[in-house]
């Protein structure tokens, strides 16, 4: 990228080197890590627990914003935001209705 020659051809064979070298680096590393659970998932280790609380604090929802975009904090808060969510998208609305199609 740094040449004088401008060939966009060879920049963008470099970039799709460079995509696949990281690509291969992330499988390496999550490869290795699935190793090492796999040696020491099955004891009581700390690495254990920690890869437990990690991922524990991955899929936990800490904030959620409901309709009007009021930020809600509490468990509780949250539970009935998507209850209330899920609740108005699956209720059917009475309404007069006309068979039409695309055209």
């Amino acid at each position: 990228m740094m040449s004088s020659v401008h060939d966009d051809i060879l920049i963008q064979n470099l970039n799709n080197s460079l995509k696949e070298a990281y690509k291969a680096e992330e499988a390496y590393w999550r490869q290795r890590n699935w190793l090492k659970w796999l040696c020491l998932g099955d004891q009581n280790s700390s690495y254990f627990h920690a890869v437990t609380r990690g991922r524990r604090c991955l899929n936990r929802l800490s904030i959620l914003e409901d309709e009007e975009g009021t930020r809600v904090y509490t468990e509780e808060e949250i539970t009935q935001v998507i209850q209330n969510y899920f609740h108005k998208i699956f209720t059917t609305v009475p309404g007069n209705r006309t068979n039409t199609r695309w055209r």
